[in-house]
């Protein structure tokens, strides 16, 4: 059993309801927790192993948001925004037991308003280049200067972001 970290740029949603759900499953940061780029030495995780998805979405990129009808997010949504912030949201939808947001509202609906800027936000240059100057803003108790983002986002509109394991 190993521990599978999927990392995807722009992707389209997959499945129905129950891969969504089933997938998600498969994680092992039910608690809340992202799992860093190395192994997690737990005796859980060599036990049963987990399967993480990462899912960066370009601003309004409209690929990420297609096809719209039966279609579910698997995963957690990294939404790299303009202002050169990325935002995490908790297998997407959020889990409101353990505290974190789901995408804001309108986030499928946003592309749309802005049909060619979406079209044109699905071009993998323009990914490479928003993290190629993506400077990310670390709490000054941290000397990991290769962390993405900080947590993910909680649902109280004020709260920090919890920690990146």
């Amino acid at each position: 059993n190993e521990n599978i970290t999927s990392i995807n740029f722009g992707c389209p949603k997959v499945g129905n309801t129950e891969f969504s759900v089933w997938m998600n499953s498969l994680q092992s940061d039910q608690g809340g927790q992202m799992i860093s780029s190395s192994a997690d030495n737990s005796d859980s995780n060599k036990d049963s192993g987990s399967f993480e998805i990462f899912r960066f979405v370009n601003k309004v990129d409209l690929v990420p948001r297609l096809p719209e009808l039966l279609f579910k997010h698997v995963g957690h949504t990294l939404q790299m925004s303009i202002g050169g912030e990325i935002k995490a949201y908790y297998d997407h939808l959020g889990n409101e037991n353990l505290g974190y947001s789901g995408v804001p509202f309108g986030w499928d609906a946003a592309p749309w308003a802005l049909f060619p800027f979406a079209v044109a936000a699905h071009v993998s240059t323009h990914y490479i280049e928003f993290l190629a100057d993506y400077q990310p803003s670390l709490n000054s108790n941290s000397n990991n200067t290769s962390t993405i983002i900080r947590g993910f986002e909680r649902v109280e509109d004020d709260a920090e972001p919890s920690s990146v394991a």
